[in-house]
């Protein structure tokens, strides 16, 4: 399903910690979009966000 162009999407690793979504936007979203919603999420395990945060610490 191509993704309209004409549309900002958002940051492909936009993360919040402890931020949650209610379905109803989840669903605004999709429609807005003209998507799936696993075309706007992605489950990451805390571990691995953890892990990702830590290298990207290190680095600076």
């Amino acid at each position: 399903m191509p993704r309209p162009e004409s549309r900002g999407s958002p940051s492909p690793r936009c993360s919040t910690t402890g931020a949650t979504t209610r379905r109803a936007t989840t669903s605004r979203l999709c429609r807005y979009f003209d998507c799936r919603i696993e075309d706007l999420v992605e489950y990451v395990p805390d571990e691995q966000v953890e892990e990702e945060a830590s290298k990207g610490h290190a680095q600076e």
